[in-house]
């Protein structure tokens, strides 16, 4: 069962740490997302922060390389909350981890980038 912070007109709202721009961190409530055909929704369990993510924050990357605000962590654990249509290979519950070097997972499943926690 999918647990949210807050649900308000039909819409659950999940807690995020988002960066506005250079030292600029704050915590929102934003829209839960619903995972499209082929997708999966991951609960967060632990998420890393690495190099990529301390320059955002010093807004030493390069300009253009992303867009404000940004949900940082792309390299984390969690469980699978929800598929979309025609996801597969894992099923709701099931522990998943990922590094990614990318701000948004593209549609489908990189079978090359799939661990699973035992």
């Amino acid at each position: 069962m999918l647990r949210a912070s807050s649900k308000e007109e039909g819409i659950y709202r999940i807690k995020a740490i988002l960066i506005d721009g250079p030292k600029q961190v704050r915590i929102a409530e934003v829209a839960m997302p619903t995972p499209e055909p082929g997708e999966m929704l991951i609960r967060s369990r632990a998420v890393g922060i690495c190099g990529s993510d301390v320059e955002l924050y010093q807004g030493t990357r390069p300009e253009g390389f992303y867009r404000d605000p940004l949900v940082p962590g792309h390299e984390w654990s969690g469980e699978v909350a929800a598929l979309g249509e025609r996801a597969r290979g894992l099923s709701v519950g099931d522990r998943h981890s990922l590094v990614r070097h990318l701000p948004k997972l593209p549609h489908g499943f990189d079978e090359s980038m799939r661990g699973r926690l035992r």
